[in-house]
């Protein structure tokens, strides 16, 4: 699949999850900060200058807890999580911190498939993508995108499925949750 297939599947994609954010904005636009699949090489090279980087399982588990309570208190944003739909153990997770407006992917299982975290939401006359992927393998780690910037009170809508390699469809997605920035 070419980069212009592509790029028509994610277009093709957001127009129709603008459906259900319920806007009909005329456009669709990637944010500046979506990541593409490239080797990990290319990887070590980019990682620090994209706002993307590597975190420990457990400190994702960690940022969603102070997530999940700082908004009971504060009632501002909702972080969201969403587990792939294949059997046995889930082969990954996907999460939308509202704080700082993160999404993170993690690979959770040594399955050889690697785990894309989409988030879409809409502006006033675009709409608007991210994705971030963990594509080093189920290794206990997470990949988190540090630099997304989402106006707060944003419905958000987060997608999380499995790829066989860099240019794989996607599977096992997990049911879309709705969040807010």
């Amino acid at each position: 699949m070419n980069n212009l297939q592509r790029a028509a599947g994610i277009l093709a994609g957001i127009a129709s999850l603008a459906l259900s954010l319920g806007t009909g904005a005329s456009a669709a636009h990637a944010d500046s900060n979506e990541t593409h699949s490239i080797s990990m090489r290319q990887a070590s090279h980019l990682v620090m200058g994209s706002g993307v980087r590597s975190i420990t399982a457990k400190e994702a588990d960690r940022l969603i807890a102070e997530s999940n309570s700082q908004t009971a208190s504060l009632r501002r944003g909702i972080t969201v999580s969403v587990t792939t739909t294949d059997s046995g153990e889930k082969g990954g997770r996907g999460h939308f911190i509202h704080q700082r407006d993160r999404p993170l992917a993690c690979d959770t299982q040594d399955d050889g498939k690697r785990v894309i975290t989409y988030i879409y939401w809409n502006t006033p006359n675009q709409n608007r993508w991210a994705t971030i992927e963990d594509a080093n393998g189920a290794n206990g780690d997470c990949m988190v995108r540090e630099n997304v910037d989402i106006p707060e009170g944003t419905k958000v809508i987060l997608k999380t499925c499995l790829k066989s390699g860099a240019n794989g469809r996607e599977e096992y997605c997990g049911v879309n949750r709705n969040g807010v920035a």
